[in-house]
């Protein structure tokens, strides 16, 4: 679609009867080039435009998204959606769509050149990447780098109007060395050549290491250290269970949990920063168009805030976080603070333990109680007397967030910015030792 003008589209939105309106326009462009056997299979680039729309009638609150070619087919399906408006029931959550906030505005320095080059031409970065895990030892290697601009625009019928343009940039690389594999992903605003090289690197480091001798490993309770890629996929989960929807609906395992409580170890702090310009989801303003802000939301092991929109601000008693998630408030930047061991300190530590490189298939059996189990997915080296004696197949995590968080024996120095399909969200995390993990066999 065209250049269009999001503020006359939403006067004609509301002149269709709707009461309250935002706009969300995201356009992006992006470059992806797929490789399988160490050789770029595909090479893609396109560019693609959506709406996500929030409306109120009486209370009623509708969301709707849309990849539409014209302006004139967005508003005929906003016909069938008023029709819509009469049927479903008045929300509990509404509250009125909060005015212009004079502090939000776009984040500057967001889009890098090095992202720019690679959407020109991606075949330094595929090159570099092949070339390094080979050098390093791999057999093979399949993965993905993606890259592009974005541009987000906000309006609302509260006359905010805000746009912002970023780029971002992923790589994820599984790496195979006889019988093993190993796995690493980067994901961030920008990237430089050390990056790419290093997501080479230690995915090609596990594949080989996996190749120990391999051990058997009986369900009981092990010291464990998580890698930055299982503890990324475990806080996409723990991040849900901060929103203030989850508290007010009772589904998340901090329910009964206030501001003030201690819910981790002394050890663990968690804060967000939407402003970091190189990671992935930094921005100004959130999808209410309230600025964003720097924030602690556990720290030292103390719960400090829960994250919020206006709504469920409004239902707590408190301020909006700037989280906004028109419904369920949403994390920008996740950053778990780095500790003072050195990775190899970290085995050195452990009696009887296991080292886990990666994760998938993560459910909940109780949200509530936060009983979760996933199952570990290429290297998995074990621990005995503080050295990696062997490897294993796979095994699975079955435990409770709340006992790892509290069971938190120590943090790496060193963060990592991680991203592959099983993290949705932008985070950035040390290496994490946790004490007595249960471990089960996968059936």
């Amino acid at each position: 679609m065209s250049s269009i003008d999001l503020q006359l589209l939403v006067k004609k939105i509301l002149d269709k009867g709707f009461e309250e309106v935002i706009i969300s326009l995201n356009r992006i462009n992006r470059t992806m080039v797929k490789i399988a056997n160490s050789q770029p299979s595909v090479a893609q680039n396109w560019s693609e435009s959506d709406f996500d729309i929030y409306l109120t009638k009486n209370k009623r609150i509708l969301l709707s998204s849309f990849s539409v070619s014209s302006e004139e087919e967005l508003l005929r399906e906003l016909d069938r959606i008023l029709e819509l408006a009469n049927v479903v029931e008045q929300s509990f959550l509404y509250s009125q769509i909060p005015d212009p906030d004079p502090r939000a505005r776009p984040l500057e320095g967001l889009v890098k050149d090095s992202v720019l080059s690679f959407m020109e031409d991606p075949r330094e970065a595929s090159e570099i990447l092949i070339s390094k895990a080979h050098d390093e030892g791999a057999e093979r290697i399949a993965g993905t780098i993606d890259g592009g601009v974005s541009e987000r625009c906000i309006a609302s019928s509260r006359d905010f109007e805000k746009c912002e343009k970023a780029t971002f940039f992923t790589a994820y690389v599984r790496a195979f060395k006889g019988e093993g594999s190993g796995h690493w992903g980067f994901g961030g605003r920008d990237f430089t050549k050390r990056d790419i090289e290093e997501v080479a690197s230690r995915a090609t480091y596990y594949a080989i290491e996996s190749n120990r001798r391999i051990m058997s490993v009986e369900p009981g309770s092990y010291d464990v250290i998580l890698s930055p890629l299982v503890i990324g996929n475990f806080i996409d989960y723990i991040s849900i269970a901060l929103s203030g929807l989850s508290k007010i609906l009772g589904t998340s395992f901090f329910y009964k949990n206030n501001p003030g409580d201690l819910v981790a170890s002394e050890l663990f702090t968690l804060r967000e920063d939407p402003w970091r310009t190189d990671m992935l989801n930094s921005t100004g303003f959130d999808d209410e168009g309230v600025a964003t802000m720097e924030k602690s939301i556990i720290e030292k092991g103390v719960l400090k805030t829960f994250l919020h929109n206006t709504k469920t601000a409004r239902i707590l008693e408190t301020r909006t976080t700037g989280n906004a998630g028109w419904i369920q408030p949403r994390p920008w930047n996740l950053i778990i603070e780095k500790g003072d061991y050195e990775e190899n300190e970290m085995i050195r530590e452990i009696r009887r333990g296991i080292l886990i490189n990666n994760n998938w298939y993560t459910r909940y059996q109780n949200a509530l109680e936060g009983v979760f189990s996933t199952v570990t997915r290429d290297a998995l080296l074990i621990i005995e007397n503080g050295e990696i004696i062997g490897s294993a197949k796979r095994v699975r995590i079955a435990d409770k967030f709340p006992t790892l968080l509290r069971n938190i024996r120590g943090l790496g120095k060193r963060s990592y910015k991680v991203k592959w399909w099983e993290i949705r969200g932008s985070i950035e995390t040390p290496y994490i030792y946790i004490e007595k993990v249960n471990i089960t066999k996968p059936e």
